[in-house]
């Protein structure tokens, strides 16, 4: 019985020390692993104004290897309703972010037919050129008030499995 409950204290232990980071301001020495430069992490405060933290990978763009928080902070950020339809039935919902096509402008992408959008349990969307082109196509960082850990991608037009959560990489094709 002891065993058992030591083992369990030290998952406990172990499982409360590896959590979801929820970002920090506090500059550290250390130098992320290539695993943690992979996955976006959450946002914070300062001064009223919110500073979104995060790293998406990018793979056929030359010279650029991930869009962060560097560029995102620099873009013309908005907040829209934008209604999806899931089984038939549409729901609104008010995001925060930019709208995905101006994403590719950033990292100087011109010449693509699409782009495969990844999220961290590898799930992934194919939009072609005219999905990405729609104004209804967005990257966002908050949905109905909501700070999301990881940016998602939501293709209105598309319906609801065009929506990609927690977004890990962007193939641009």
């Amino acid at each position: 019985m002891r065993k058992t409950l030591a083992l369990m204290l030290v998952l406990m232990l172990i499982f409360a020390l590896t959590a979801c980071n929820t970002g920090s301001n506090t500059e550290t020495s250390m130098e992320p692993s290539a695993s943690e430069e992979a996955l976006p992490t959450t946002n914070n405060t300062q001064n009223n104004t919110e500073i979104y933290i995060f790293s998406v990978m990018v793979e056929g763009v030359e010279d650029v290897t991930e869009f962060n928080q560097d560029h995102y902070n620099d873009m013309d950020i908005q907040t829209v309703t934008l209604t999806v339809t899931k089984n038939d039935v549409p729901t609104d919902y008010q995001c925060t972010g930019v709208i995905f096509q101006e994403v590719l402008s950033a990292l100087g992408a011109t010449d693509y037919t699409s782009v495969t959008v990844v999220a961290v349990d590898g799930y992934e969307k194919t939009y072609d050129k005219a999905v990405i082109e729609e104004d209804t196509t967005f990257f966002a960082v908050k949905v109905d008030g909501e700070t999301e850990d990881c940016p998602q991608t939501i293709a209105a037009t598309m319906g609801s499995g065009y929506t990609i959560k927690n977004i890990q990489k962007l193939i641009v094709e």
